[in-house]
C-alpha cells in the first residue's frame, strides 16, 4: 500500500494564489494541505475541498519563521498522512514519478526526503510553459559554469540560485519529539533525522517570478537575512546588491535581474546546453477553475 502524503504551508496571499497552490498539489496526489493562514483573506470561506484543512495561524512570534514552524509543528502532530511536506506558497513540487511512489521506495529508517530546488525564471513573454534554473551541481557541472554564464555576477551566486539552495522536505510523520523546521525535520539536541535525496522529485521556486514581485518584496527579504549567506572571501548577495547600486545605480540593479532571473532566449539556450533547465507546463489556472469551480471572478485575481 503506498503512502499517503501532505502538505503544511503558512501562508499570506491572494485568494487566487492559494487555490492554485493547493490545486496543483491536490492534482498531484497530496491528501492533505493544512493551510494556515497568517492574514485574513477575504473569500477564503469559499476554497472548500475534502483535502483542505484551513486554519488561523499562530501570531505568537514576530518573526515569519517562527510562526512557520509553530503552525508546522501543530500539523506534524494531527496530520492522518504519513509523509508532510513543509513548503511555502510560492514553491511548487515538480515530479517525474508519483510522489507516493517516491516515498514508498525510502527505506523505513530515513526520516525526511529531501527535494532539492529548481528556481522559476521570470517570463519576458507570454506563454504556458514555467521555465525553471538548476543549480550547477544538479547538472554535474562545475561551479565555474556560474561565470561563464554570469560572467559579472557568477563569483558571487553560490548555486546560481538567488532563493535558498538547500531545498525542503517530506518528514515521515509519528515520530517522537520529532520537530518541523523550515527546511528539516530536526531531532532532539537539534540533531537533523536521517535523510535521502528525492532524484525525480524537484521543489520548483517562484521566488521572483517578475522584477516587479522582487524589487516589492526586496525590502522585507533583506530585512530578514534570505540574502546574507556568503562563502568565505565573497559577497553576500545582499553585499553584491549593495554594490551594484553604488556603482550603477538602480538601473545595474535591474541588469541584474535581468540577466540572473529572466526567461530570455539566449538565458535559455545557455543553460539547456548545459542541462540547467527544467521547463513545465503547470497548467496552475486550469487545474484550480476545476478543482474550485465554486470561486467568483474576483477570487482569481
Amino acid at each position: 500500500m503506498s503512502p499517503s502524503w501532505g502538505i503544511v504551508t503558512t501562508v499570506k496571499a491572494p485568494l487566487g494564489e492559494i487555490a492554485r497552490f493547493a490545486a496543483h498539489h491536490i492534482a498531484l496526489g497530496a491528501a492533505r494541505i493544512h493551510l494556515f493562514l497568517d492574514a485574513p483573506t477575504p473569500g477564503i470561506h469559499r476554497l472548500t475541498h475534502p483535502a483542505l484543512r484551513v486554519l488561523d495561524g499562530t501570531q505568537d512570534a514576530a518573526e515569519i519563521h517562527r510562526r512557520q514552524m509553530a503552525n508546522a509543528a501543530r500539523a506534524y502532530a494531527a496530520t492522518d498522512v504519513t509523509w508532510l511536506a513543509h513548503i511555502d506558497a510560492d514553491e511548487f513540487i515538480l515530479a517525474d514519478m508519483p510522489v507516493a511512489d517516491a516515498l514508498a521506495a525510502l527505506p523505513r529508517d530515513i526520516a525526511q526526503a529531501r527535494m532539492m530546488p529548481a528556481e522559476l525564471l521570470a517570463p519576458v513573454a507570454p506563454g504556458t510553459t514555467s521555465h525553471f534554473k538548476l543549480p550547477p551541481q544538479a547538472a554535474g557541472q562545475p561551479r565555474a559554469v556560474l561565470e561563464e554564464l554570469y560572467p559579472d555576477y557568477g563569483l558571487h551566486l553560490r548555486n546560481g540560485l538567488i532563493s535558498h539552495g538547500e531545498g525542503k522536505a517530506f518528514f515521515r510523520t509519528g515520530l517522537a519529539d520529532a520537530r518541523p523546521g523550515i527546511h528539516a525535520l530536526l531531532l532532539p539536541g537539534q540533531r537533523r533525522a536521517p535523510e535521502q535525496r528525492l532524484d525525480r522529485i524537484r521543489l520548483g521556486h517562484a521566488h521572483a517570478p517578475s522584477w516587479d514581485a522582487f524589487h516589492r518584496n526586496l525590502p522585507t527579504r533583506r530585512a530578514n537575512g534570505s540574502y546574507s549567506a556568503a562563502r568565505d572571501g565573497q559577497l553576500s548577495l545582499s553585499e553584491l546588491f549593495d554594490a551594484i547600486v553604488q556603482t550603477t545605480g538602480d538601473s545595474g540593479f535591474r541588469d541584474f535581474f535581468d540577466t540572473v532571473c529572466t526567461a530570455t532566449p539566449a538565458h535559455l539556450a545557455a543553460l539547456a546546453s548545459r542541462g540547467m533547465l527544467l521547463s513545465r507546463d503547470l497548467r496552475l489556472d486550469a487545474k484550480a477553475r476545476k478543482l474550485f469551480p465554486q470561486l467568483v471572478d474576483e477570487d482569481w485575481h
